[in-house]
């Protein structure tokens, strides 16, 4: 019998299958929780929630659930279709400006409110955006029957049709809803109207530096300057003062008066554009604007209206909007001074000379 060789390498073997046994036999099995159903249906991987951004828009089609609510969008009609329709639902519907059109949604929202209380909805509890990045509220103008516009409890639905103003070459349509009567941040739901909408923000924003023209009154920035501050870009593009304005101003509406004695129209038109990165809105209006006199005094606001465009808009990141304000001074003040003063979300003082 040939004696029994010890190999050298056997207790090495021995203690790696030992070790490989001892790990399968000690390690608990690794249990992953099931995802909630929303993020199965509707999260891409490294996406926010689903219908919660402008990004990632709920799809059109189906019952979509908001705070408060339950949403279907039923029918879109935008261009010549929809104005077909607000011409036979009413005669007085003006066709939309040059370079507008209009959109019409039929919609069915069911309360879900559980206060027991009645809630009124209607087209003010909506938005419209796309790819120029701004927010379109609803139009005046009478949409077809129904309208969507009512009470509602907890149980009830609100069908309904609702128009919005938009530009014709606005693409990527975004529906947004945000009950009126619902304090919370947070509780904007996006639908996608066009299919496949999505909007992200242009991260090249932020490479854009903030400057310091007209942070000092007494050197102001002038008419064709680029104003930037940390979320806004500001240029005054024309300013009419005196007769100029004021055939502005009366062109507009024959009901607006004229000036106060020894005081005169200004004009300004001015461009903006929202330069945040953080995809919310922010709001441009002629209030972030003032006229100081060249004593240090802040002119009066005159009540004028219909001059349009007027700057009053609400802008995601990187849109852009050309609006008028019309303010007042005196007739013999030389050089007032146009103050631009952001309540939302940075409030940079920044100075424009009219000449």
């Amino acid at each position: 019998m040939r004696p029994f060789i010890r190999s050298p390498l056997l207790p090495i073997l021995l203690a790696l299958i030992l070790a490989a046994l001892a790990c399968r036999t000690l390690t608990a099995p690794v249990t992953t929780p099931a995802p909630s159903a929303e993020a199965v249906q509707s999260t891409p991987p490294g996406e926010t929630v689903r219908g919660r951004s402008r990004s990632t828009p709920f799809p059109r089609g189906g019952m979509i659930t908001a705070p408060n609510l339950e949403i279907e969008v039923q029918d879109v009609l935008r261009g010549e279709q929809a104005w077909r329709q607000l011409r036979a639902a009413n005669q007085f519907n003006a066709p939309a400006p040059e370079g507008e059109e209009y959109v019409l949604i039929r919609l069915n929202v069911i309360s879900r409110h559980d206060d027991g209380e009645a809630h009124v909805l209607g087209c003010s509890d909506l938005r419209v955006t796309g790819d120029q990045a701004l927010s379109y509220f609803y139009a005046p103008e009478v949409p077809p029957e129904p309208s969507f516009s009512g009470e509602v409890t907890a149980g009830q639905n609100l069908e309904g049709w609702c128009v919005f103003q938009i530009r014709q070459s606005d693409h990527n349509l975004i529906l947004i809803v945000d009950e009126s009567g619902n304090a919370q941040e947070g509780t904007e739901r996006y639908i996608a109207l066009d299919e496949g909408a999505s909007v992200r923000v242009d991260p090249a924003l932020g490479d854009i530096t903030p400057n310091r023209l007209g942070e000092d009154q007494r050197e102001p920035a002038r008419p064709g300057d680029e104003v930037i501050t940390d979320d806004w870009s500001v240029i005054v593009l024309q300013v009419l003062r005196g007769e100029r304005a004021l055939k502005l101003i009366e062109d507009a509406n024959d009901y607006n008066d004229p000036p106060a004695e020894g005081m005169e129209y200004v004009a300004v038109q001015v461009q903006v554009r929202y330069l945040s990165t953080e995809d919310r809105a922010g709001r441009t209006s002629t209030y972030q604007f003032r006229l100081i006199g060249e004593d240090g005094a802040e002119y009066e606001r005159p009540i004028v209206i219909d001059v349009t465009p007027e700057l009053n808009m609400e802008l995601f990141p990187g849109g852009t909007f050309i609006g008028w304000v019309i303010l007042q001074t005196r007739v013999d003040d030389p050089r007032p001074l146009l103050l631009f003063e952001p309540y939302y979300p940075d409030q940079a003082k920044r100075y424009f000379a009219l000449e």
